[in-house]
């Protein structure tokens, strides 16, 4: 119990790099821009992969990130399913699912609040 801080950090640097992992095949190279991801601590799992979700879609269309994945979908919430699945673990993926659903619809970043007893960070 005494390096929380030190699994949190692990466990956002691994969440970055599945959610960058896919973006340096082929797929990505066709693209002109790519988005930075920004590693900020915010919580625990899920606060990270709804802010990681988040940040990957703004600024993005439906059809942008179906590519990206190689999705056929062209429905937000199909395609924030596809990212999701693409790029996160099963703990994470509702998370992230609802970040970049949030982004693709233009809705404000509203990561979960942490958990009252701060002990489900993982």
């Amino acid at each position: 119990m005494r390096h929380p801080l030190r699994a949190t950090a692990a466990l956002v640097l691994c969440l970055a790099l599945a959610a960058c992992a896919k973006s340096s095949g082929p797929a990505a190279s066709a693209s002109p821009t790519r988005s930075v991801i920004k590693l900020l601590p915010l919580g625990g799992l899920p606060q990270n992969a709804y802010s990681l979700g988040y940040q990957a879609c703004t600024g993005k269309t439906p059809t942008d990130i179906a590519k990206q994945v190689g999705s056929t979908a062209t429905d937000p919430s199909a395609v924030a399913t596809a990212f999701a699945r693409n790029n996160f673990d099963a703990q994470a993926r509702p998370y992230a699912t609802q970040g970049c659903l949030d982004a693709l619809e233009g809705r404000p970043a509203t990561p979960p609040s942490p958990s009252p007893s701060g002990t489900k960070s993982s």
